[in-house]
């Protein structure tokens, strides 16, 4: 051993003997009852010094790691669940959405009164945008109208507007009766059933729905005990956990993951009186939503079912369960959080309160120019919709520039609700454009796969070809030699329905055509945005490849739907869609909502 080696062994030895002899000397302090002592003599010891700094730093490691966990495991979940957009964000643009298709409905009804009358659409101009009016304003004011004053007090929009609550909106009057006192007294039953069954944030609907159930009396208050969710006796108790639980099957369903995504609230609610049967209707006639007329029809229709099959029956559930249930319905809770702030069903309330009013028109001679109201009442909204104080008013710029700065994302382009984009290719492209697009594909997804290629190929062949057609489908594959001719649309519910338009593909048509004739996939056949929708897997911005769909909703119900492209070079979202009014195109487009048709 040489004398490097010699001293290291010496210098080892030394160390551990005395490390051996503080570890004993600390061991009888602490055995005596000595705890000052042995922690002092434990600190003298370098080893001892680096093993407690290992353990502090270990059990801060663990700490971070517990507390992060939740988040992490949401994100590995969800794919971050919004992507790169907050929660906020996606409320914010969610609620635009709906506000936007009010105004666009209103705008049309306009537009079709006049065409009633026999008013040639060519004779009919405006230079009004559609929608009129920013969203972010009219959100804006209704939060602002809930400050007291200049505080930000915490107090609803009723203690403001006086009872707006007691509203229409599409024929349903909101919280016009009192919540009795014998449903309120199972107000912590519900809540803790809506806890066991993920939907806390619908406390508000399952009270309201329980009052109009069973008033809260008797034993069956959630009237569940046919639900085949309630197991044993028959109980308040029970009788709740079932409820909840059924409801919570309704909402999963009806893909209703928000409580103020109002269209699909109203499905899940309706189901829960004539079960999930409705929920599978309204996909197989193609539906969007729930509507009075719908739910009378399918009322009717099982009825006739029921009789056929020898049941003496005379009516099947509740054709106004809708409109029995909200009238109870009293939103509880708020935030001072802005966003927080609005209740868009109660918001909808409001607005829809002076539907037909917010546009009118004015002739001149032959000639008709559909106009916005506030172009003879400035105030119309401050003044007459939400009665700000000048307060509320000076408030209401601050929550605006909030809201703007939360829509600011590509998705914010809610001017494009009529399908008008900008930077779009709408003529018939060339093949070194249609290269292009692919190579903007294959650069947004080196490995795309050749399915979403080929249908990404056969989408773009007919971009400048085809026009726009309402109720547009072509169930073959490959060119359509009718593309082109004059034909009735028959379908109804647009301003071009009963006219002669040349024949092409509505939105969901096109997207069926393009997956078809691609050979890839046939599931999209059956209806049209909607059903295209419910028959897809959702996926979040992050995910999005080339050849997935976005989906436009309106009031909670879907518009729209386009092919992804891939993002440009200065990383805009390019789609190849049938827009209204142009027919297939390719550019940027509004989409909101994605979904897998391949992987």
């Amino acid at each position: 051993m040489d004398e490097n080696n010699q001293r290291g062994f010496l210098a080892t030895a030394t160390s551990m003997g005395q490390t051996a002899y503080d570890v004993t000397k600390t061991v009888g302090h602490a055995m005596a009852g000595d705890f000052v002592g042995a922690a002092a003599s434990a600190a003298r010891n370098p080893l001892f010094r680096k093993l407690v700094s290992f353990v502090c730093a270990f059990v801060i490691f663990l700490i971070i790691v517990i507390c992060s966990l939740p988040t992490m495991l949401l994100n590995a979940l969800t794919g971050g669940e919004y992507g790169e957009y907050t929660e906020a964000q996606f409320r914010i643009l969610n609620m635009a959405s709906q506000i936007n298709g009010l105004f666009l409905d209103e705008y049309n009804m306009e537009l079709e009164g006049l065409v009633d009358l026999g008013i040639s659409e060519d004779d009919i101009t405006t230079d009004e945008p559609v929608p009129p009016i920013s969203p972010y304003k009219i959100m804006a004011y209704f939060c602002a109208a809930s400050l007291d004053g200049e505080a930000d007090a915490d107090v609803t929009i009723e203690d403001v507007v006086g009872d707006e609550e007691e509203v229409i909106t599409g024929g349903i009057r909101i919280g016009t009766s009192p919540l009795p006192d014998t449903v309120e007294r199972y107000r912590t039953d519900v809540e803790a059933a809506a806890m066991r069954y993920a939907i806390s944030g619908y406390v508000d609907v399952l009270m309201a729905m329980m009052a109009q159930e069973s008033g809260g009396r008797g034993n069956d208050v959630m009237q569940s005990a046919g639900s085949g969710y309630v197991h044993g006796a028959v109980t308040p108790e029970s009788s709740i956990d079932g409820g909840v639980h059924y409801f919570a099957k309704c909402l999963e369903k009806a893909n209703c993951s928000d409580p103020q995504d109002w269209a699909k609230l109203e499905v899940a609610v309706q189901a829960y009186n004539f079960g999930t049967g409705y929920i599978n209707w309204l996909i197989n006639r193609g539906y969007s939503g729930w509507t009075a007329t719908n739910a009378a029809a399918y009322s009717d229709y099982m009825l006739q079912r029921y009789q056929e099959n020898g049941s003496n029956i005379t009516r099947y559930g509740d054709k106004q369960y809708i409109q029995h249930v909200f009238r109870y319905y009293h939103k509880s809770g708020s935030s001072n959080n802005p966003v927080d702030k609005i209740d868009i069903v109660h918001l909808l309330a409001m607005l829809r309160e002076y539907e037909g009013e917010y546009y009118y028109h004015k002739h001149r001679r032959s000639e008709y120019e559909i106009l916005f109201i506030t172009n003879h009442d400035t105030d119309f909204f401050v003044d007459t919709v939400f009665h700000l104080t000048d307060a509320q008013f000076a408030a209401a710029s601050s929550y605006e520039a909030v809201f703007e700065q939360l829509g600011n994302t590509e998705f914010g382009s809610f001017g494009n609700i009529l399908g008008q984009a900008s930077n779009l290719d709408s003529l018939p492209l060339t093949n070194a454009q249609v290269t292009r697009y692919l190579a903007i594909a294959r650069a947004t997804d080196p490995a795309i796969s050749s399915a979403r290629s080929q249908v990404l190929t056969v989408g773009l062949s007919l971009v400048g070809k085809v026009e726009y057609f309402w109720g547009g489908k072509y169930y073959g594959t490959g060119w359509n030699s009718e593309w082109g001719t004059l034909k009735k649309v028959t379908a109804a519910g647009d301003r071009t329905s009963g006219t002669y338009q040349p024949f092409g593909l509505d939105c969901s048509g096109f997207v069926d055509w393009a997956y078809r004739t691609a050979g890839v996939s046939d599931q999209l056949k059956a209806g049209g945005t909607w059903y295209q929708y419910n028959n897809t897997t959702p996926i979040t911005a992050a995910q999005l490849q080339p050849g997935d769909l976005g989906f436009m909703l309106s009031g909670g119900r879907t518009t729209h739907v386009g092919i992804y492209v891939g993002k440009d070079s200065s990383g805009n979202r390019l789609w190849v869609h049938s827009q209204g009014g142009e027919g297939v195109v390719v550019g940027t487009c509004g989409f909101t909502h994605f979904r897998e048709v391949v992987s």
